[in-house]
């Protein structure tokens, strides 16, 4: 994305913030929110390394019962989020990952 060349990786980028903007149920950029939350991704990190993610999971989609899948979830997101695009996973780790999220909570049904 800052080099102007779009790659797999770059999919994988904005895979990462389609993920915030469904955790936070903000739009990924904005004029209408202070300057250091413009940038939905640059103000998620952070949080995310802060530990306080948390705080900026949309209203009513944490509880108590779903914390560990959000903290999954939002781990795989920063993943995602690195800026340099071989840090990156791949889409297919992605699936993967996804994968096993999903038969975990299958698992604990």
């Amino acid at each position: 994305m800052l080099t102007n060349q779009l790659t797999e990786k770059s999919d994988v980028y904005s895979f990462g913030v389609v993920v915030v903007e469904l955790l936070t149920g903000e739009r990924p950029f904005s004029f209408g929110r202070p300057e250091e939350r413009r940038n939905l991704a640059t103000y998620f990190l952070p949080c995310f390394k802060k530990d306080n993610v948390f705080e900026i999971i949309e209203d009513g989609m944490l509880n108590e019962e779903n914390k560990q899948e959000i903290k999954e979830v939002t781990d795989l997101a920063a993943k995602c989020l690195r800026l340099r695009g071989e840090e990156r996973p791949s889409m297919k780790e992605v699936a993967m990952e996804l994968e096993t999220m999903i038969l975990n909570v299958e698992g604990n049904r």
